[in-house]
């Protein structure tokens, strides 16, 4: 993972290991990079699955693991490395892979029920990844102290779910909180355009 560090008032800025501050973009390409290494490992399982190299429970097993692996991934990048995490964040992070999981047993008691090809497994095996999305986001809100926020990207509140690639842009000025729903360069669902328009900003209180 990349060595990073989030650095609060007066700055509130992540930082590299020179102390040199990082763009929000490029904390921002760090998270992509792990949701798409995520999303190949998922749809590797997939084929594995598809192939009988491995069984459905093992497959389960393997997606569980891969999951809470990128929510750990996610939610670290968000807050800025390891040293910040407390005893609130891991309980977050079990919070949303619990939901996950939920979600996931499901998805596996209808592949038993042969009701998926495996083209489709694969792509739904990639929304769990990119599910991990919203690990960042919190993550990200949290180390700024920001109350919890109306929805985040890749939580499933949108018509794109969790293939939303929108992001929460923060900016503290005038000590508050503004931040933007910041829509995906390439394309964006009628949900995403009506949260970018409905908070721009949405408004909430300092540290």
């Amino acid at each position: 993972m990349p060595n990073f560090a989030w650095y609060g008032p007066p700055v509130y800025r992540y930082r590299n290991e020179k102390g040199q501050f990082i763009s929000t973009q490029t904390v921002w390409n760090y998270q992509n990079a792990g949701l798409s290494a995520a999303a190949d490992k998922v749809t590797y399982l997939a084929e594995q699955l598809g192939s009988n190299a491995i069984s459905l429970p093992d497959w389960q097993r393997a997606m569980r693991a891969e999951i809470k692996r990128s929510i750990g991934q996610q939610y670290t990048l968000g807050l800025g490395g390891n040293g910040n995490l407390t005893s609130s964040d891991y309980g977050s992070m079990g919070g949303i892979a619990a939901d996950q999981y939920h979600y996931l047993d499901n998805f596996a008691a209808r592949i038993a029920n042969e009701e998926y090809s495996e083209k489709q497994i694969a792509a739904i095996s990639r929304m769990y990844a990119n599910s991990t999305r919203e690990a960042f986001e919190r993550a990200g809100a949290r180390i700024r102290g920001i109350p919890e926020l109306p929805a985040y990207p890749g939580d499933g509140s949108t018509i794109c779910k969790t293939n939303c690639k929108c992001h929460w842009s923060h900016h503290y000025r005038n000590g508050r909180w503004e931040s933007y729903w910041t829509l995906d360069v390439v394309e964006n669902c009628a949900d995403c355009l009506s949260n970018a328009d409905e908070w721009n900003p949405y408004i909430s209180g300092g540290i």
